[in-house]
């Protein structure tokens, strides 16, 4: 048997200068709010570029903020995690400095061990804090403490460590055994069964080609989707590439400008280039991932028009760095 094969290879680029245009139109809207006193405002900015990009320039402006909101528990673990990667935009002695001023703030914490059934997930004030067992550093204050059925409410002082068990409901309960025996007998039984094919032999002329075979309907839709799909894919790129080019004019503005109002305004106005150039991007990779099953469509409609077996397909999505392939591989 002759085998052979093909292999669509479609490449499907990711727009990330966007994303990281994004991530420095919403880092400096983030200062301006803080600067303004807005530290709610901010910490949600510093928080949205944190889940993207967590350098150790927004994990300090995040504990900052956090400080700022008196939400010294949290605040804790983000200075740490800064003072971890080296403090790089500090002084020794600023360093130093936090250091001594974490310490500070972590013996005003209370500590809470919370033991129970081990792997079981524990939330605390419905927020997800890792699994049992843990130690959770908490803000002085009251809290619902939960795992699976379990639950505790807690009260904490400053400086304060204690321990909670949390156990669910029916735990630690045992079941009842018994005994008993029987005689009896019984006879085996079994089934069969079986089935035949019969063949013949005889004469005559072999299969000749079909006339007028080749590509259906089905084929030609298929081309035509993917054409139109790649049309698309062309100038939702062009306009995406277009938004990111306004929104590195809009960031080195917004890095020149001084006037508050004003860099409230271009933040504003960066943020929703961003968006638009984030939709735009997607909208180009959906198209070329249509294009790509439109044309392995095809593909397979056009092979087994011409043979009187239809070809097995494999397709397949690989990841790479920065996109994907999608692969199909049609042999017969």
């Amino acid at each position: 048997m002759v085998v052979r094969s093909i292999l669509f290879v479609v490449l499907i680029g990711l727009c990330r200068t966007a994303s990281a245009q994004d991530d420095a139109t919403r880092f400096a809207h983030g200062v301006a709010l803080y600067q303004r006193g807005d530290f709610r405002g901010a910490l949600a900015e510093f928080e949205a570029v944190y889940a993207t990009s967590p350098t150790p320039r927004v994990v300090y402006n995040l504990a900052r903020t956090l400080e700022r909101l008196g939400r010294v528990a949290e605040c804790v673990v983000r200075y740490g995690e800064y003072l971890d990667a080296g403090a790089p935009d500090l002084t020794q002695p600023a360093r130093d400095e936090l250091i001594a001023r974490v310490r500070e703030m972590r013996a005003g914490l209370a500590e809470v061990t919370v033991q129970g059934q081990p792997g079981l997930y524990v939330t605390v004030n419905r927020i997800p804090m890792g699994t049992i067992p843990t130690t959770l550093t908490l803000d002085p204050g009251r809290y619902v403490i939960e795992a699976g059925q379990a639950r505790e409410d807690v009260t904490v002082g400053a400086g304060e460590r204690r321990t909670v068990l949390l156990q669910e409901p029916g735990a630690g309960t045992g079941a009842g055994i018994g005994t008993g025996a029987g005689t009896g007998s019984g006879a085996g039984t079994g089934a069969g069964a079986g089935s035949g094919t019969g063949t013949g032999t005889g004469t005559g002329p072999g299969p000749g080609p079909r006339p007028g075979a080749g590509p259906g309907t089905g084929a030609w839709v298929a081309l035509g989707l993917g054409g139109a799909a790649i049309v698309t894919a062309v100038i939702t790129g062009a306009l995406a590439l277009g938004k990111a080019s306004d929104s590195d004019d809009i960031a080195s503005e917004l890095e020149r400008e001084t006037d508050p109002d004003r860099r409230e305004a271009l933040a504003r106005e960066g943020l929703d280039t961003n968006s638009s150039g984030r939709t735009l991007a997607a909208v180009t990779d959906i198209a070329l991932l249509a294009a790509a099953v439109s044309g392995t469509i095809f593909a397979y409609l056009l092979l087994s028009s011409d043979s009187d077996e239809a070809p097995d397909v494999e397709t397949g999505l690989l990841p790479l760095e920065g996109g994907a392939v999608l692969t199909a591989r049609a042999a017969w």
